[in-house]
């Protein structure tokens, strides 16, 4: 009996968690809240592991069948008669998708965290910021298209947009959290808190993660 069926199904409370169907009909995904696989026989979420050891496995097919197809998606519709399947064209699109959503929050964690050292300890020396500046001057991930606005510029590698002055490296090479994304440089210690320094990270803080937010749904509404 065939564990796992040639199908994707989608979780309905997130559309972009995808996973394989298996061949159980105790076993659900879709209608999950947590988009976790659940048995309903068993009441507990389960892995692939849990459902090829267990012995009361209810299969929806027998078999699959074995006719070739020059069309795999023919195929998928003979052997699966069902209304929620998915190719690998649709999977590799929900995949990419999921892929942005973690990718944008990790970038607005990371930021986040950036400003914060700030407000709490501080910046950083001039030293420090001095070494952290030569390491980026020499670095052709830097871009600077506003030369006369912008001392040093923007790193392409961390994907902060041009368009944000906070997201300058003038402004970010200040912030003792901030951390270089090809590892020319890490963390370092303030120099202790003051207010000014606090006032200028809130501010940072609410107009970057603003722009990130606005930039993500321009973004879409591209794709859509």
């Amino acid at each position: 009996m065939n564990l796992s069926l040639q199908q994707f199904v989608q979780c309905d409370k997130d559309k972009s968690q995808v996973t394989q169907q298996l061949n159980c009909e105790y076993w659900t995904f879709k209608d999950r809240e947590d988009c976790k696989a659940f048995c309903k026989l068993k009441n507990t979420k389960v892995s692939i592991r849990d459902c090829s050891n267990c012995q009361q496995r209810k299969a929806i097919f027998t078999s699959v069948s074995k006719k070739t197809f020059s069309n795999p998606i023919e195929e998928l519709k003979e052997s699966l008669p069902q209304l929620n399947y998915f190719n690998k064209e649709k999977f590799d699109q929900l995949q990419a998708e999921r892929l942005k959503k973690q990718s944008f929050a990790d970038k607005a964690v990371s930021y986040s965290n950036a400003e914060l050292s700030q407000m709490v300890g501080g910046k950083v020396s001039q030293e420090v910021y001095n070494k952290r500046k030569a390491e980026c001057m020499g670095c052709d991930r830097r871009h600077n298209p506003s030369p006369d606005k912008e001392e040093i510029g923007w790193c392409r590698s961390c994907g902060c947009s041009a368009k944000n002055s906070r997201a300058a490296l003038s402004a970010k090479l200040w912030m003792p959290n901030l951390e270089c994304p090809l590892k020319k440089f890490g963390k370092e210690q303030g120099t202790g808190f003051n207010t000014s320094d606090a006032i200028d990270s809130v501010k940072g803080a609410v107009t970057s993660i603003g722009n990130l937010f606005k930039k993500e749904e321009t973004n879409e509404e591209k794709s859509n």
